[in-house]
């Protein structure tokens, strides 16, 4: 999915069943976002992140605010065939999309733990810093 604006032409009904129906597909393995502001559409990913084994998570300069990335480290603690998630922030000018601090990433990333398959994780520009680094080196040795 790539764009800020890419359900505006939508009617709310049309983009519900396309996450209902994207729920329903027993396929998928990757997904991928880029410039999403995620806000408008996390509540209709959980069915998606729940059904299916995702080996791939990426979320490339998308808006994560506290609730949204709250919501996606809940979601990954249940992706047990996750191997590969990449979050990369910060816009193409270096401004910063996200209003996460060290704190909110460091009671995050415990949650990772549960991740077994994970071989690549890729955090970029999430504003961690003590906290988040020593709760990464805990929950990933």
């Amino acid at each position: 999915m790539y764009g800020s604006n890419i359900f505006k032409s939508c009617s709310e009904e049309s983009v519900d069943r396309f996450f209902e129906d994207l729920g329903n597909c027993d396929h998928i393995k990757e997904m991928d976002f880029t410039y999403v502001v995620l806000a408008e559409i996390m509540c209709k990913l959980g069915p998606v992140i729940k059904k299916h084994n995702i080996t791939e998570w990426s979320l490339t300069r998308c808006y994560l605010g506290i609730p949204e990335v709250n919501h996606l480290f809940n979601a990954f603690r249940d992706m047990k065939s996750l191997e590969d998630l990449r979050v990369v922030h910060g816009g193409p000018n270096g401004e910063d999309l996200t209003d996460l601090d060290d704190d909110v990433m460091a009671g995050c990333i415990p949650l990772l733990a549960a991740c077994t398959a994970m071989r690549n994780l890729m955090l970029v520009d999430l504003n961690m810093g003590m906290k988040s680094s020593a709760s990464l080196s805990a929950t990933l040795p």
